[in-house]
């Protein structure tokens, strides 16, 4: 009976005369017997490995966790984007419908006046050239 336990905690496998003389001199280099030098470098291989799969379940793990967080603000994002298209969408048509509506010329060929400058308009845009002027002054001086 003790002989049929022993047996059965035997592993054997075969190689080829230069793997075994490999086997041989790395076994005797760490002063251990053939068979004991085979062990731990089974054993040694199946920790790593058992490490390795743990490090990839891992690393798969936080893929999955930072893929769901990131879906979730680039859904939040396409939603803004989307409220703002059909914000500026309803403002293009507003204005095309109020155009036609009164009739405003909606190309240039239509334009049969040439429309000259409103003075409201010369007094806006100087009064815009002069806040651009001021501004820039103003980044000037703290500049220097």
């Amino acid at each position: 009976m003790d002989q049929e336990n022993k047996n059965a905690n035997i592993i054997a496998f075969r190689l080829d005369p230069h793997k075994k003389k490999l086997l041989q001199d790395q076994a005797e280099q760490n002063n251990m017997k053939v068979s004991e030098y085979c062990k731990n470098v089974l054993l040694d291989f199946m920790e790593q490995s058992m490490l390795l799969d743990s490090q990839k379940k891992l690393r798969e793990l936080i893929i999955e966790t930072v893929k769901d967080a990131n879906e979730k603000q680039f859904y939040k994002i396409l939603t803004m984007i989307n409220k703002n298209n059909i914000g500026i969408e309803t403002i293009i048509l507003q204005n095309d419908m109020t155009y036609k509506y009164f009739d405003i010329p909606q190309t240039r060929a239509e334009l049969n006046t040439h429309l000259v400058s409103h003075p409201i308009t010369e007094v806006a845009r100087e009064t815009v050239i002069k806040n651009i002027r001021e501004l820039r002054n103003k980044k000037d001086d703290v500049d220097e």
